[in-house]
Parts: structure tokens; C-alpha cells; sequence
């Protein structure tokens, strides 16, 4: 794949951007170079560290962690995570924001997009930030062999799927496919899956005990027993991560922790350090087992997600039709791509149960993933290259779409005040519903706090069941839902900032307009039709500029927040 860099590119390009740019006047040292453990082949590419301090900077403050390149045949991540490194560093050194062209290709034009300079800044001088672009350093090298024209179509296919590491084969084996361990299964997250799930549960599960598969978590004792494995375990420990995100390809989702079960926020009990549960975990297969997760937590890591979502559709996708399409990304928990086990994300938000099991709490933990470009298997709009996009014409759109999703990110994470040691809080008395997002009233949650209130629960009934007593209406709840999805946690994080104009606002604004819904329903009950009607009409007016306005507002509060920091 001409264009794609190798490890020593990687390394050349990263050692390039701190030497000319890790270095500030007046700020002094703003970025470092550092090396790990190579692979089994021998190939690093090693990590940035990128953080300044001034008189504005916190104390404590966050640190994040951004890797790629777990798996080798992934080819537009390292290079995406190299060039954000490069604009970073640059755009610090000289003051200034980031500016992205716009893009055509196949006869699409993907718009320009800016992240001002205050953001910029912010992220340099309000978080610790380590990025590792490259973690399977010998994998990708044996993905990107050049091959003779004359090698056998067998050799060119084994190099260019190649998903795992370059552990060698036991001797027991000829096949090369035996080779190697995907890191992405061998951290210690109910790593001996057979035995912590049930027959039917393991089935479901994406994670090999077969040497020959992509999916092989290394052998039943070999947890966290790869190099690189162990180099992301000591980064997560040394560093003290946070927040995480690991940039794999393709599906076109952005998904949070767990990707071991189905999430619940209702028993702790259920949990992956409960060994009482072992056999009676069912992945897929059933809901008799869930794994439990704050309602908190989880409300603001799908907050982030679906920020993340919005940021690529509204940055990298802009306005036209087709180009928003083709940058339309959705927000799930990880189990629900499907439940896998000893994977990078879920083993690093593990750590903030473990630890406070040992008597080390540490500060709360997030972990995201995102799967850039889209599944070819979905149709002419979700052809970007796969594992393998053109460098010319494919990769452009998905460094972008990358880009955008990291900048909402750190930019999320620069407004979220650092909290201190904590152990995983048990539900509350009365735990929220499980779901995700767009199954909420977000914002009208966040209004009341507590998603049972009564306003809260008439909002949601008057959405999914009075509004669809006609065509109309139905056809207004899907609008609604899907604007409001877009541009709901933006508000509802705003408001989760800024209390006391939330209380104005449910006082002075939402109450009395729900007053007044509740006053149309139950004049209009007994006629279905005519109250699906009104109420589309009564909502859209207030809705619809809602919805307009959280979309054109969306930059402008993240600035506004940021300043506010400074």
C-alpha cells in the first residue's frame, strides 16, 4: 500500500515533529520522545508525551492516552495519529489553530474545518497527553513486506490480512497463520473465557483458543504476556490514564466499555471480579448476566461517544447530503459490535475497580474505542478502503473523520473537572434505566436529575407512544429523535456545567411548557389521531429551533468553555 508509513517512518516523522516543535519559547519543553519494549521482531515505535506548563495550567491534572496500530492489517490509523501529533505540536508552537482543507474524492466534497487556537492550547497546557500511534510495531512491518510480483496470491493475502503480532509459531506447527497473538485479547480482562462464561456465552464470544485464528488471546496462562501488551499495562499504571482511546478500523461506531457483557448499572454482583459468576456470564446469548457499570459512568462515557459522533458528521461531513452520509457515525457499547474479552479498553477501565479491590483507588477511568471508515459490506456510502483505504483517495476522509472524533475527545475532556481517588460507586436507590442515550431525555435528565421524575417520565411516553397514533406523527418522532440524539448531550453537558442555568431553565422554560403538554394530552386523550397531531405541532415549535440552534451552537460552547479556563 503505497503511501502507508513503516515503523521507521513512524519513528522518523514523530522524532522530527518533537525535535522541531517540542520545544516552546517562554513554555520551554512541550513534548518528549519515548521508547518500550520492542516486539519478538524487534521493531518499536515507541510514544509522545505532550503536556506544558503555565500559570494557568491545573494541578492535579488529566491524563489521556490516544494508541493505534493494535492490529497490523489497520493501516489508516499509525499514519492518522502521526499527522494529528504533527498539527498539534505545530499549531502550539505558532500560536494558532488547526485548519483542515476541504476534500473532494469520487465526485464528494467533504468540507474545511477549523479547531481554534484556544483549543489547541487548552489541550497542551490543561491535560497530559500520550500518544502511541504504532503499538504492533512488527506486525504492521510484516503487513507492509514489499512482496516479489511472483509471490504465490497465498503469501500476499497472509501478509496483508495479517491482524496479530509476530510471536513465532510453536514448532508443532507448519501453517504461519499459527504465528502471532492478537494483543486486542491478551490483557487480563476474563481472560480464560472458557471458563468464565457459560458454554453457550463463550460461543459468542469474538476471543480464540485456536493459534490459526486472528482472534487468539495467546494460551489459558499467558495473560498480559506479550510485549506490547505489557508495554500499554505499564503505560496505564505509570501514567495514571484516565481517559482512553484506542483508534482501531472499520464500522463507523464509537463505543465505551464493557465489550465483556451486556451493561447494567442495577446490580454489582454482576461483575467481572465476581468469581460466584463464573460459567453463568452468557455474552449474547442471554441477559440472565450483565455486567455492571455506575449509571454515572456510563451516562458520560455515551455522552462522549455520541459528542464524538456528532463532531465527525458535523466537521468532517458538513452539509451536503452525501458527503454527511458517508460521515455518519453511531454510538454503542462495545458488547453490542459484539462481546469480546482481554481487550485494551475494557482492561484499562478495569483498573478503577481492581485498583480500589486492592486498596488503591484511583480516579475514575474512561475507555473508548472508534472503528474509522465504513463496513464495504453496507453499501456504496460505506466504501472507504476497509483495512486498507487508497492513500490518495480514501485515506484523506478517514484521518479527518479521526481528527474530528479526537479533538471532541480532549476538548471534552479539557472541560471535565479532575476528581480525585475513587472507588466504582454502587447504584443509587433509584438506578436509572438501563439503555442508551437515545432512549432518554437527555437533556430533560440532566433539567431534573433523575430520570424517573415525572416530567421526565411523561416527556418519554409522550416520544415513544402518544406521538405515534398517526403517519404524521410518526414521521415527526423520527425527525425529532434523530436531531435531538445529535445535539442533546452537547446541551446536557453544557447544562451539567453551568447549574444554576439549569435550574432557571427547568423553572422558567421547562416547566411550564410541560405543564402545557400535559394540558394538551389529557384534553386530546381520548381522540389518539387528534393529540398525535397537536402535540407534533406543540413540540416542533419548540424543538425544532432547539435542535437548529444546538447544531450551530455546538463549537461555539466548547470555546466558550475554554476561555473560561484561561
Amino acid at each position: 500500500m503505497t503511501g502507508y508509513l513503516l515503523t521507521a517512518g513512524v519513528n522518523a516523522r514523530l522524532d522530527t515533529a518533537v525535535a522541531v516543535n517540542g520545544t516552546v519559547p517562554v513554555h520551554g519543553t512541550v513534548a518528549t520522545r519515548h521508547t518500550w519494549t520492542a516486539g519478538h521482531e524487534g521493531k518499536s515505535a515507541g510514544y509522545v508525551k505532550i503536556g506544558a506548563t503555565t500559570p494557568a495550567s491545573p494541578s492535579p491534572r488529566w491524563s489521556v492516552l490516544i494508541t493505534g496500530g493494535v492490529h497490523a492489517r489497520e493501516l489508516a490509523p499509525p499514519d492518522a495519529l502521526v499527522a494529528f501529533v504533527e498539527r498539534l505540536l505545530s499549531a502550539y508552537a505558532r500560536g494558532t489553530g488547526v485548519s483542515y482543507p476541504a476534500f473532494t474524492t469520487n465526485g464528494v466534497t467533504y468540507p474545511a474545518f477549523d479547531v481554534h487556537a484556544d483549543i489547541v492550547r487548552a489541550v497542551v497546557e490543561r491535560l497530559n497527553l500520550v500518544v502511541a500511534p504504532l503499538v504492533n510495531a512488527d506486525g504492521r512491518d510484516y503487513v507492509l513486506a514489499p512482496l516479489p510480483f511472483s509471490a504465490p496470491v497465498a503469501e500476499q493475502e497472509l501478509h496483508k490480512n495479517w491482524r496479530k503480532n509476530r510471536r513465532p509459531k510453536p514448532p508443532v506447527f507448519t501453517d504461519e497463520r499459527a504465528g502471532g497473538v492478537d494483543i486486542n485479547r491478551n490483557f487480563d480482562i476474563l481472560f480464560d473465557f472458557e471458563k468464565h462464561y457459560s458454554a453457550a456465552g463463550a460461543a459468542t464470544v469474538r476471543t480464540s483458543t485456536n493459534h490459526l485464528h486472528d482472534t487468539f488471546y495467546g494460551g489459558k496462562s499467558s495473560a498480559g504476556s506479550e510485549p506490547e501488551t505489557k508495554n500499554l499495562v505499564k503505560l496505564f499504571h505509570d501514567e495514571g490514564i484516565g481517559y482512553y482511546l484506542d483508534v482501531h478500523s472499520y464500522s463507523r461506531k464509537i463505543m465505551w466499555s464493557w465489550g465483556i457483557e451486556t451493561n447494567q448499572s442495577d446490580d454489582v454482583a454482576q461483575s467481572f471480579m465476581n468469581a460466584a459468576k463464573d460459567g453463568q456470564r452468557d455474552g449474547t446469548a442471554g441477559n440472565a448476566y450483565r455486567e455492571y457499570i455506575p449509571s454515572g459512568q456510563e451516562a458520560a462515557a455515551s455522552m462522549m461517544a455520541f459528542l464524538m459522533c456528532n463532531a465527525i458528521a458535523t466537521e468532517a461531513g458538513g452539509a451536503d447530503p452525501t458527503a454527511l452520509r458517508r460521515s455518519t457515525y453511531e454510538a454503542i457499547p462495545s458488547s453490542r459490535l459484539y462481546p469480546t474479552t482481554g481487550t485494551t479498553t475494557d482492561f484499562c477501565f478495569s483498573r478503577w475497580f481492581t485498583e480500589a479491590a486492592a486498596g488503591r483507588p484511583i480516579r475514575p477511568v474512561t475507555s473508548i474505542v472508534i472503528e474509522a471508515g465504513g463496513d464495504p459490506r453496507n453499501g456504496p456510502d460505506h466504501q472507504d478502503g476497509a483495512f486498507w483505504p487508497d492513500y490518495t483517495t480514501q485515506y484523506p476522509k478517514i484521518e479527518r473523520e479521526i481528527h474530528a472524533a479526537i479533538w471532541s475527545f480532549l476538548t471534552q475532556i479539557v472541560v471535565t473537572p479532575v476528581t480525585g481517588p475513587s472507588a466504582p460507586p454502587p447504584p443509587s436507590p433509584a438506578p436509572a434505566p438501563s439503555g442508551t442515550p437515545s432512549r432518554l431525555c437527555l437533556v430533560a435528565t440532566t433539567l431534573y436529575r433523575d430520570p424517573e421524575h415525572p416530567s421526565v417520565v411523561f416527556l418519554r411516553d409522550v416520544r415513544d407512544r402518544q406521538l405515534l397514533s398517526t403517519g404524521p406523527g410518526r414521521r415527526f418522532a423520527t425527525w425529532l429523535t434523530t436531531g435531538y440524539d445529535r445535539v442533546s448531550p452537547g446541551i446536557a453537558a453544557w447544562f451539567t456545567h453551568h447549574p444554576t442555568t439549569a435550574r432557571l431553565t427547568r423553572r422558567l422554560v421547562f416547566g411550564p411548557f410541560v405543564a402545557t403538554l400535559r394540558t394538551v394530552s389529557a384534553a386530546t386523550a381520548r381522540s389518539p389521531r387528534a393529540r398525535s397531531l397537536v402535540l407534533s405541532a406543540a413540540l416542533g415549535t419548540l424543538a425544532g429551533p432547539i435542535i437548529a440552534a444546538g447544531q450551530r451552537q455546538g463549537r461555539r460552547r466548547k470555546l466558550r468553555s475554554l476561555r473560561k479556563l484561561r
